[in-house]
């Protein structure tokens, strides 16, 4: 199952308790910065009591589920602040590429066609891709594999639909959601491929100007692929470069002195390039060492803490679980949220130099120029 890139890193951004409690499932009481939710300066919960009572509602229940809606918390206020004071460096492309109803005679190809898409390192970037279509010369179905400049093993397969000389528009059982950056490599590129057997693609524009025998490459100041930007539907291109391809093998196709068309090869993409803004949260983890990672761990203690309270005090067992009173648990509760809030303002300020370069190196985003009102003396 491909699911969109998720906030792993923060999974275990804070533990639950140090002390032995048979609730928890290995690797469920994990702390990555040495930050306890039950040791919260002042809450006093009675974790003796609650060590061996694993029903729903128990302490060890109420402590495993304001974690979880700690780190969603965090996340969610994370990407809200940013977006007052940041924006996203490229713009959001929502479309097609390729020019799935501008099209001509038959291509000739190898056995095996297909786009190569080589992305620019976006670190936070994704490919959401929604549905695949299809322009071929006879009706049946083409058997599509997507690889990456990582791995020899096809990442998904898809069987698709096509209509001879038409258009096929195929909705992809789950949406599939598809990186922009690796560590592992220098640009992170795609291959999707199928078998030309019985079927030629039609000969639809990728609409680049200057791809034919040009050894393609992402340069973030200047793309090699030159494409008119005040185009709308090829916006695209401050995101990627796409260049039709065919060959008799996956490693000649993968090859970067490949033969490269102005071809869509039969295949079109329906889906949105854009900047995950709430995975930044996970650039920088060094909590040992790093200031924002530990301003980070910091902030989901305390809203962790704050979703715990309120927990606490929805039971009507407040004696069960803490030794604090419903008016000191109200105070603790407010203290908590004020903490938190500080520490979002801390961590989305450009104005911060360690936030700055944190968030920089996402790829995705970039200080929004502030208006400064000068007083008439």
């Amino acid at each position: 199952m491909s699911k969109p890139i998720k906030t792993e890193c923060l999974g275990n951004i804070i533990g639950l308790t140090r002390s032995d409690c048979e609730c928890f499932e290995v690797g469920d009481n994990e702390s990555d910065s040495n930050l306890w939710l039950d040791e919260l300066e002042g809450l006093n919960l009675k974790m003796a009591d609650g060590a061996t009572d694993c029903e729903t509602g128990s302490l060890a229940d109420l402590l495993k589920l304001a974690r979880e809606q700690g780190i969603a918390a965090f996340k969610t206020d994370y990407a809200s602040k940013m977006a007052a004071n940041w924006k996203q460096s490229r713009s959001t492309f929502l479309g097609i590429i390729g020019k799935s109803k501008e099209f001509d005679a038959d291509y000739n190809v190898s056995t095996l066609a297909g786009q190569r898409i080589v992305f620019a390192p976006v670190k936070n970037g994704i490919w959401k891709i929604t549905r695949i279509g299809t322009l071929m010369d006879t009706t049946g179905t083409v058997e599509l594999n997507i690889y990456n400049n990582i791995s020899d093993d096809p990442l998904h397969t898809f069987t698709l639909n096509a209509t001879a000389n038409k258009t096929n528009w195929n909705v992809l059982p789950e949406t599939i959601y598809l990186p922009m950056y690796s560590v592992e490599v220098d640009y992170l590129e795609y291959f999707f491929v199928y078998t030309t057997a019985g079927k030629k693609p039609k000969n639809a524009k990728l609409n680049c100007s200057s791809c034919s025998g040009k050894k393609i490459y992402f340069n973030c100041n200047s793309p090699q692929i030159d494409m008119k930007m005040n185009d709308a539907r090829l916006q695209f291109v401050q995101w990627c470069n796409v260049t039709g391809i065919n060959g008799s093998t996956i490693e000649s196709l993968k090859a970067a002195n490949a033969s490269f068309v102005d071809c869509a090869m039969g295949i079109f993409t329906d889906g949105e390039m854009k900047c995950n803004s709430q995975g930044i949260a996970c650039n920088d983890t060094d909590y040992e060492y790093s200031n924002v990672a530990k301003v980070k761990a910091y902030a989901t203690w305390y809203r962790s803490g704050a979703f715990l309270i309120n927990m606490i005090l929805s039971t009507q067992q407040v004696n069960r679980y803490t030794m604090l009173d419903r008016e000191a648990l109200y105070g603790k509760r407010n203290h908590y949220i004020k903490e938190y809030g500080e520490r979002i303002e801390w961590l989305t300020n450009p104005d911060v130099s360690e936030v700055k370069e944190d968030i920089l190196q996402s790829g995705c985003m970039e200080c929004l120029q502030r208006m400064v009102k000068r007083s008439t003396l």
